[in-house]
């Protein structure tokens, strides 16, 4: 397993001074299961949904490891960013899970809205893998939809057998308890799960455990 060098911006840095009322936690999430596939919207995509005629070669040109490089997720982007995940996929765990967890006789979220964020902060915008597994590229069959007419295309991704990352959280302890919070983070990856092809779009990747549960004020 490869450790990234921790740094003072992530794993020593404590979280913002929160407010009276408030309980800082940093929560350690393992992998579990078959790891976790990336596939983010690329520029190249961004570019062709905004009609903008793209030079770049034909996927079939390029070499299957390439390809599934091109996919991995790294902070702001830069190729030699750590790798990790956005916080935009750990919210929407969290609010997917928040069907299955009430705050008291309440569901946090519903198919329509959630209340995550009225007791919830999370500090960072990106969160570094800071234990990992070398990447390797899984190849699968998938459908594509193109007007209505379906065929057969491989999707070539970057999968993670191993992981580990570390979210820093501030919950709002007047309005529900920690241990509630500490129950959505579980159920989040069980039902939820982070990444493509997880359990919540029927996949069985992605799926996270909690390994630490952190309180400090």
């Amino acid at each position: 397993m490869t450790t990234q060098e921790p740094t003072t911006t992530f794993v020593t840095k404590p979280p913002l001074t929160a407010p009276r009322g408030f309980v800082n936690v940093r929560v350690t999430l393992n992998s579990w299961g078959p790891g976790l596939l990336m596939n983010p919207m690329t520029e190249d995509i961004l570019d062709a949904l905004a009609g903008v005629k793209s030079k770049a070669a034909s996927d079939k040109e390029i070499p299957l490891q390439e390809r599934a490089e091109k996919k991995v997720i790294r902070e702001n982007g830069d190729e030699d960013g750590r790798i990790g995940v956005p916080v935009t996929y750990v919210s929407a765990a969290l609010i997917y899970a928040g069907r299955f967890v009430k705050n008291g006789k309440k569901q946090i979220s519903t198919t329509t809205s959630t209340t995550l964020y009225e007791f919830l902060m999370m500090e960072d915008e990106f969160f570094p893998f800071t234990q990992y597994e070398e990447m390797i590229v899984d190849k699968r069959r998938g459908v594509s939809n193109n007007a209505g007419k379906t065929a057969a295309v491989a999707i070539i991704r970057p999968k993670f057998k191993r992981w580990e990352l570390q979210v820093n959280v501030s919950i709002d302890t007047s309005i529900i308890n920690a241990e509630v919070v500490k129950q959505l983070f579980a159920e989040a990856g069980r039902k939820a799960g982070i990444g493509d092809f997880r359990p919540s779009r029927k996949g069985p990747f992605g799926m996270f455990y909690i390994s630490g549960w952190d309180v400090f004020n």
